[in-house]
């Protein structure tokens, strides 16, 4: 081929090629056109450009909502996981405090079962020995010296013609009995002063044994059954359990009919206890010991 052919050749080659990209930039072009005419119309058309701002607000307002609402709800998680664990060990605390109320309360009436039945093993009849070692018995378990003498003639009489220990034994249960729930306070002879629409407040005052809290137990349950509100202040802030007893009694005894303010702590002025007591409720109609 000679050189003009050749040259024909490369110059046919090339004007091919250019006819065949001519298109592609053609299309190029008509690609760009759209772009920059959807520009022009963005920039002649700023309502849709603020819905557009809008929109992304919006969106980022409801991811903010989304982050603190979660935020919230870990909080009140953790919260409440703090509150049950609180409870959690208040409930134990209280349930550990009963325990050791309740044995002692076991304690003391293991002693007096036991006390008695030593009595049963030592005497084959009721006699007045006998009825000097059962005094004493009562006396140990913290009842007063007139409810001793009470219990013990009941039981003298109800024996009289049977002093088989069996007998004794049934004698003892029913004159226990008839003793707590004789309401002797309601004679005239212990005629109480008890007013309506007033604050009512009761002192019991005596040394050990005399049977303050026995009746005072009875009192509370006694004007508690008649609809009054009871309130108890633990004033004996210097005996050790005095506060834990009324504690029992309310919740074994009087089913919690009654209400009770105590000291923080052991040997605290009893005074306050009583202030406080009648602070709390000093307008309402209740009735305090």
């Amino acid at each position: 081929m000679g050189f003009w052919a050749k040259l024909k050749e490369k110059l046919t080659k090339k004007t091919n090629q250019v006819d065949q990209d001519e298109p592609i930039l053609q299309q190029d072009e008509q690609t760009e056109e759209p772009v920059e005419q959807i520009k022009e119309e963005q920039k002649l058309d700023p309502v849709k450009q603020s819905e557009k701002k809008d929109q992304v607000v919006k969106q980022e307002n409801k991811e903010e909502k989304k982050v603190k609402k979660t935020k919230t709800s870990e909080t009140e998680t953790k919260k409440q996981a703090k509150e049950t664990l609180k409870e959690k060990k208040k409930r134990e605390k209280q349930k550990e405090k009963d325990k050791k109320v309740e044995k002692a309360m076991l304690k003391s009436a293991f002693s007096f079962s036991k006390d008695i039945k030593k009595l049963s093993k030592k005497y084959k009849q009721a006699d007045d020995e006998f009825f000097e070692e059962l005094e004493d018995v009562l006396i140990q378990t913290d009842m007063g010296m007139k409810m001793v003498l009470k219990v013990s003639n009941l039981v003298r009489k109800k024996t009289k013609k049977d002093t088989s220990f069996e007998n004794v034994k049934d004698a003892l249960v029913e004159a226990l009995y008839q003793a707590y729930t004789d309401n002797d306070w309601t004679n005239k002879k212990y005629k109480i002063d008890f007013k309506e629409n007033r604050l009512n407040i009761f002192m019991l005052v005596g040394v050990n044994g005399t049977g303050k809290t026995t009746s005072l137990a009875k009192m509370a349950n006694y004007y508690a059954e008649l609809g009054y509100k009871v309130l108890i202040a633990a004033a004996d802030t210097f005996r050790a359990g005095a506060t834990q007893q009324l504690e029992e009694w309310i919740k074994t005894r009087l089913n919690n009919k009654v209400d009770l303010i105590k000291a923080n702590k052991l040997n605290a002025d009893p005074a306050s206890v009583v202030f406080d007591a009648i602070k709390k409720q000093k307008k309402k109609n209740m009735i305090y010991y």
